[in-house]
């Protein structure tokens, strides 16, 4: 006796399809998201450039090649490698040149 009035007029259905395109619309941002991210690990960065990050500047003369040009995925592999463990989740990178100081910018993961 309890019916609602949306289910004796069949509305349900129709708030089903809503929800479906709303989906879709979130699936085309999320693959043009990852489009700008390959894009980005495509820039390359000559050394010497400084990297900053934890409020300090870190000495990486003895990881990266003066006159070499890297790449953002590789200069995350190299930190990783000399025990850099911040560099292991998901990172990009902001340059500033008027300072020639590299930052990365990591991905905190919200828990909860």
């Amino acid at each position: 006796m309890n019916s609602d009035l949306f289910d004796v007029l069949g509305m349900k259905s129709v708030e089903t399809k809503e929800t479906k395109k709303e989906v879709k619309k979130d699936s085309v941002v999320s693959k043009s998201k990852n489009d700008t991210e390959e894009k980005s690990s495509s820039k390359k960065y000559a050394y010497p450039f400084k990297i900053h990050f934890g409020g300090e500047t870190r000495d990486v003369d003895h990881i990266f090649t003066e006159g070499v040009e890297y790449t953002e995925a590789e200069i995350k592999e190299a930190m990783l490698n000399h025990q850099f463990y911040e560099f292991s989740g998901e990172v990009a990178f902001d340059y500033r040149d008027k300072d020639n100081v590299l930052i990365p910018i990591f991905k905190h993961h919200k828990k909860g």
